[in-house]
């Protein structure tokens, strides 16, 4: 296993995810998706592989309990959250029963960090995996 995403849900407490991150990297394994601090869990890992360039990020948008994104100076995963909204079917009131249609956005500023960091990346390697 050269590398592992940590942008998961079973991330918490903060302490329990920066002991499993020394136990990674003591053990010569990268990971990205989670670190001390904002900067830290959404820094990817890059490495060659036969002549090409492979480099991986990681996000969840699952996370509970809340509290799990990190921080500017706090630790935690690499998020993507979104908002769910639902609209009623137009004839819901005639057809009971009728589904909702369900509306899901990411939060803006999630969405924008996330492109950032995948264009950063894109230069760097042949292939980038997200």
């Amino acid at each position: 296993i050269d590398a592992v995403s940590v942008a998961n849900n079973v991330t918490f407490p903060p302490q329990a995810m920066l002991t499993g991150l020394g136990t990674l990297d003591s053990a010569g394994i990268a990971h990205c998706g989670a670190g001390a601090d904002l900067g830290t869990a959404h820094r990817p890992v890059v490495f060659e592989r036969d002549g090409i360039r492979y480099g991986f990020l990681a996000y969840t948008a699952i996370c509970w309990p809340f509290g799990m994104a990190a921080g500017p100076q706090t630790p935690g995963v690499a998020t993507l959250r979104a908002s769910t909204s639902y609209v009623p079917d137009l004839r819901s009131a005639e057809v009971p029963g009728r589904a909702p249609k369900v509306l899901t956005e990411p939060y803006p500023h999630e969405l924008a960090a996330m492109v950032r960091d995948v264009e950063a990346l894109r230069a760097d390697c042949d292939v980038l995996v997200l």
